[in-house]
C-alpha cells in the first residue's frame, strides 16, 4: 500500500521526479519461502524466517519499473528480488518531505502503527 498503479500515477505528477524507490513489506507471521531472498545470509536463516517480520528494497526508478514488469509477467502476486539495496542518498535528508505523496505515506505508516497496538 499504495499499489504500484497508484505509485506510477504519483510518479507522473511529482516535480522533480524521485530518483529512488523504497519498498517495504511486512509479514506478521514471519518471512515466507517466496521472500527468502530478503533474508540476511550472514545470520541464521531459520531463526530469521520466524522472527523477522519485514523486508525492504531501495532501488532506482528504472530498476523498479523493470521489477514491476517482471512481477506482473510472473503472475504470482509476489514482489521479486531487485538485487542489492542502494545506499541511502547522503543518508537521506534528516528533514522529512511534506509533499502530498509523502504525507499520504506517513499517514499509512501511522495508521498501521495504530492498528498493531
Amino acid at each position: 500500500e499504495p499499489s504500484n498503479q497508484q505509485l506510477l500515477e504519483d510518479l507522473r505528477v511529482m516535480k522533480p521526479p524521485p530518483e529512488l524507490v523504497r519498498r517495504r513489506f511486512y509479514f506478521p507471521d514471519g518471512i515466507p519461502d517466496e521472500y527468502s531472498w530478503c533474508l540476511d545470509p550472514t545470520v541464521d536463516i531459520e531463526h530469521q524466517r520466524t522472527t523477522r517480520r519485514q523486508g525492504r528494497q531501495r532501488m532506482t526508478i528504472e530498476t523498479w519499473l523493470a521489477a514491476i514488469q517482471r512481477e506482473e509477467a510472473a503472475g504470482t502476486g509476489h514482489l521479486s528480488d531487485t538485487g542489492p539495496d542502494l545506499p541511502p542518498p547522503n543518508q537521506m535528508s534528516q528533514t522529512p518531505c511534506w509533499c502530498l505523496i509523502c504525507q499520504r505515506n506517513y499517514n499509512i505508516r501511522d495508521r498501521r502503527k495504530l492498528e498493531q497496538t
